[in-house]
């Protein structure tokens, strides 16, 4: 399973998102806030800026680019 893992990743050049210009559109996605009674730091997510059809498609393609 680990093989699969890593060749996956190196088939879709999954590294490379570490080098994109994520632009400050989808800043108000997500944020971070507190921590848990664990610990874990809290992750907020507010899909509903995605309801945006073009910045949902610059965020996740078209359907067409994603086959």
């Amino acid at each position: 399973m680990l093989k699969k893992t890593l060749q996956w990743r190196k088939d879709f050049k999954i590294q490379s998102i570490l080098e994109e210009d994520l632009g400050s559109d989808l800043a108000t996605a997500a944020y971070m806030s507190g921590i848990d009674n664990q610990g874990h730091p809290i992750c907020y997510n507010i899909f509903w800026v995605l309801d945006d059809e073009e910045l949902y498609n610059k965020t996740f393609g078209t359907e067409e680019k994603r086959n």
